[in-house]
């Protein structure tokens, strides 16, 4: 429990780019994380949520806000994926493969994946 505390308030920095990579390997995407994971009992938490991704607790929270959308509703309940929002600007080349690898059908190679949109070269 020490040892949780101190990681979670004293690690390294982490890049909102990580922290999202993280959510995707460990739900699968991040609205499957919206969906069974992000309501407020479960975030009630943070220091346990902060140090099961590695990251602290003050990374955990700022990355948290950048994924909430602003509601005019005063309903608490953060459950509903209408009120999170993902971000699309600032993916990292691993942010990419990752989501194309974990989307594609499992028989589906990534040189299938390339000559499929066309403009790829196979050699």
């Amino acid at each position: 429990d020490e040892l949780c505390k101190a990681l979670v308030e004293f690690g390294p920095e982490t890049s909102f780019s990580i922290f999202r990579r993280r959510i995707v390997l460990h739900w699968g995407s991040l609205e499957k994380f919206f969906r069974e994971y992000a309501s407020p009992s479960r975030l009630e938490n943070l220091e346990a949520f902060a140090f099961d991704l590695h990251i602290t607790t003050e990374n955990c929270r700022n990355f948290l806000q950048r994924l909430k959308m602003e509601t005019d509703s005063d309903d608490e309940d953060q459950s509903s994926s209408g009120q999170w929002r993902i971000p699309d600007d600032g993916y990292s080349v691993e942010e990419f493969a990752i989501m194309v690898f974990m989307n594609k059908a499992e028989e589906t190679t990534i040189e299938d994946l390339l000559v499929k949109k066309g403009s790829v070269d196979r050699d």
